[in-house]
């Protein structure tokens, strides 16, 4: 059995909008988060905020499920 592989058109991943969460965690004494939502992501940005002690998660906005009425 071979291999499969899952390719992806970028015309399509274009016309889904895709959007990018981003999570700046704050090694602060409150542990304080912030979040922004972006289309590219900004890593100078990112690397600024590592070099300054905190952590950064991202995700990737989903795109909400269709409701089918079943």
């Amino acid at each position: 059995m071979g291999k499969t592989s899952q390719t992806y058109d970028e015309k399509e991943i274009e016309d889904e909008g895709r959007s990018f969460i981003v999570f700046f965690l704050n090694n602060d004494e409150d542990q304080s988060v912030h979040v922004e939502e972006v289309e590219e992501v900004d890593f100078s940005k990112i690397i600024q905020h590592l070099n300054l002690g905190g952590s950064v998660f991202i995700t990737h906005r989903r795109k909400p499920e269709r409701n089918t009425g079943f």
